[in-house]
């Protein structure tokens, strides 16, 4: 998952009138470049490292085998079992305004400002066509307020990722019932 060229978390979400914006964007994302790599806390030991994921408005997240740990500080802090996340992934379709990833699907083009039908509105000068692309998204929720999502450059990546993990979580809610 870490080796996606581009990691955001996606920190707020805004629907756009695309009538009226003449937009082909249906909602206006802020997303923020973020890092996830194998990081500890010093507070908890275990003889696996923990899956950092960098959360650029709130407590970042570690996952452990069988738990999660929502980290502010030492002092704020939250666990969650893991059978108690929900993780889901989805393709993503994303007007891409800047870079392009290199390990991304392109999907084809939408023009800057568009006609409801998606094409070109030429009362606009300069009106040009930026790219579409396939992104992968993972949403992180729980019935305790829990809800982040991060968006990857390479979708099959994150897919592969929300899949082995959804696959343990069977694993371990079966040995359970046993």
């Amino acid at each position: 998952l870490s080796r996606s060229n581009y990691i955001w978390d996606m920190t707020s979400s805004t629907y756009v009138d695309m009538a009226k914006e003449r937009s082909a964007a249906s909602a206006l994302v802020e997303r923020k470049k973020a890092t996830i790599n194998k990081k500890d806390l010093s507070s908890i030991r275990s003889t696996s490292n923990a899956l950092f994921f960098e959360n650029k408005n709130g407590a970042d997240i570690y996952l452990y085998p069988g738990f999660i740990v929502m980290h502010e500080s030492e002092e704020k802090f939250g666990l969650l079992e893991m059978a108690n996340l929900d993780i889901k992934y989805e393709e993503v379709q994303f007007i891409e305004s800047e870079t392009i990833p290199t390990d991304s699907i392109r999907l084809g083009e939408v023009w800057e400002k568009s006609n409801k039908d998606g094409s070109r509105d030429k009362r606009f000068a300069g009106n040009r066509q930026i790219p579409l692309m396939a992104y992968g998204e993972i949403s992180l929720s729980s019935s305790t307020g829990i809800y982040e999502k991060y968006m990857f450059s390479d979708a099959s990546l994150a897919k592969e990722f929300v899949e082995k993990i959804n696959e343990f979580k069977a694993k371990v809610n079966n040995q359970k019932t046993i």
